[in-house]
């Protein structure tokens, strides 16, 4: 998910930059409703593991004058090839998480300013002539997407003009990202319980995560608010009322700080220069440790999000929230 919103500037400057450009984005199908009723796109080609052969057989068909490789992945880079695309623009080798490059025939090296992934992202169109970027993530939200959210906070009793919500997201892709689910407990009742806020706290959760989130469910006393399931646009609707998201390096992280909703980052094996919510309504946590941004999937002590105490997060909480 973080992926695809990371992407979204280079959509929106593409077309201010050729408005007539028909532009098509193949993506995961779990993550292509982040992508519906864009008006920035001509068509959304989704795909899965089981059709990607199928989806390269999609492609030879059509007539493709460029393709943007984006990810820098040995998979990304097969489709840019199959394109047939006369121009196939992606990283050079040093700045490719995969060999993705030799499928490439315009290699680009972002310039050294260029840290974050949305501006390494934006770089790639310095080889189509553009210059000036639009910072714009367009996150389109239907009627009922909006319905859903509002329903949940006539449900759960809370008043986004009165009440301050902050959304707790204790999960994350990885286990040596994830907080300690106990730490996301104690921060819902020591934000509740702070007498100057008058403090709502929702849980949100994603597919992966129904056995995490049953736990909270049992420890909990019912002051926290947990998400139904949900669609990613649901949740981003929901997302866009709230006043604070607490998560670490997860999808839902970057989607809050893509709506503008202040972020509190708790970040380990990753790198937030690189990789942190975008903007500058955040503020990340990180502890100064030797293995410190280790891009590891699995550790044994994962002491880079343990150490992350309760009262350091809880300040952060309460420095982002100020007046709405």
């Amino acid at each position: 998910m973080g992926d695809v919103i990371h992407a979204l500037p280079v959509l929106t400057t593409l077309k201010k930059h050729y408005p007539e450009a028909e532009v098509a984005w193949i993506v995961k199908n779990k993550f292509s409703d982040l992508l519906t009723d864009n008006p920035d796109l001509t068509d959304i080609i989704p795909f899965d593991d089981n059709s990607f052969l199928q989806l390269i057989k999609t492609l030879r068909k059509r007539d493709f004058d460029v393709a943007l490789d984006l990810q820098g992945l040995f998979r990304s880079g097969i489709l840019a090839y199959f394109s047939k695309a006369s121009h196939r623009i992606g990283f050079s080798r040093i700045n490719s998480r995969e060999l993705s490059c030799m499928f490439s025939n315009q290699r680009i090296t972002p310039p050294q300013k260029a840290v974050h992934v949305v501006d390494k992202n934006l770089s790639l169109l310095e080889s189509m002539g553009i210059s000036e970027y639009v910072y714009d993530f367009k996150i389109h939200m239907s009627a009922q997407d909006l319905r859903f959210a509002k329903e949940f906070f006539v449900l759960k009793k809370l008043v986004p003009e009165r009440d301050k919500i902050i959304m707790l997201n204790p999960g994350a892709g990885w286990p040596t990202k994830c907080w300690p689910a106990e730490n996301f407990l104690r921060l819902a009742d020591k934000l509740t319980k702070y007498s100057n806020l008058n403090a709502k706290v929702i849980m949100s959760w994603g597919p992966q995560e129904k056995g995490l989130m049953k736990n909270i469910k049992n420890d909990t006393n019912n002051s926290i608010a947990i998400m139904p399931q949900s669609t990613i646009k649901q949740l981003a609707a929901t997302i866009k009322s709230c006043d604070l998201f607490v998560g670490s390096d997860t999808g839902p992280t970057h989607l809050a700080a893509a709506l503008e909703v202040p972020v509190v980052g708790l970040y380990g094996p990753s790198d937030p220069e690189r990789n942190g919510p975008y903007g500058t309504k955040n503020i990340i946590i990180q502890k100064d440790i030797p293995c410190i941004s280790c891009w590891k999937r699995k550790c044994a002590k994962i002491d880079c999000m343990k150490d992350i105490s309760v009262d350091e997060v809880f300040e952060a909480c309460i420095e982002l929230l100020g007046p709405r």
